[in-house]
């Protein structure tokens, strides 16, 4: 439906891609490329946006390079603010770093080296305590920790991780967190925010859960 909306979009880009991997005949791979394709043109802190020609799957291991190279800015994504079935009220950050833990994860961490830096610079305070975003972008560390072996990404992920850990209660809730990317609030966010911390601790299952 119109207007379309970026967190949404997001959403269904990851669950395409994971589909993809069980049930490739089932995933119209030029829809899949046309929703890719908008996405990127909602960046907002390139200084190039995406050319005409489809965004494609590349090698991520320049990624790094370019996260260091990139100044912050203070913006990741435009976001319509339609608020589709709750998508469009979160924050920013919230949004931003679901979206850019959705494109990653979906393959294109080589195109966003400006919006893993901006999330970087945005957690990087010690006191910085929000789990649902330390979560995601510990997940993207950890995706790019396998994607080009770097022991970097491996000790930054790691970092994240345990900020996300120390916010785990007895009953094994982690609390927290700001918003989620549907907007939850009380017991439904502390369940996306926990969601998100088990997935972020499975990447590193050897040390948070064996």
């Amino acid at each position: 439906g119109a207007p379309a909306h970026e967190g949404l979009t997001a959403y269904g880009i990851l669950q395409f891609h994971d589909m993809k991997k069980v049930l490739p005949d089932l995933v119209d791979d030029a829809m899949l490329q046309r929703t890719t394709d908008w996405l990127f043109t909602r960046r907002a802190l390139a200084e190039e946006k995406t050319p005409d020609a489809s965004v494609e799957d590349s090698s991520e291991a320049s990624v790094e390079d370019s996260v260091a190279k990139d100044s912050v800015k203070p913006a990741a994504f435009l976001v319509g603010r339609s608020g589709l079935d709750s998508f469009g009220f979160a924050p920013p950050l919230t949004t931003d770093a679901y979206i850019v833990y959705s494109l990653v994860r979906s393959g294109y961490a080589s195109k966003l080296g400006p919006e893993i830096a901006h999330l970087s610079e945005q957690c990087a305070q010690p006191d910085y305590a929000d789990p649902y975003v330390l979560g995601l972008l510990g997940g993207v560390y950890y995706h790019l920790a396998t994607t080009t072996k770097s022991e970097d990404w491996l000790v930054r992920a790691r970092s994240l991780t345990d900020r996300v850990v120390k916010l785990q209660q007895v009953d094994g809730s982690v609390l927290g967190a700001v918003s989620s990317i549907t907007s939850s609030r009380g017991d439904a966010l502390t369940i996306e925010a926990t969601a998100v911390a088990v997935i972020v601790m499975l990447d590193d299952y050897e040390k948070y859960v064996e």
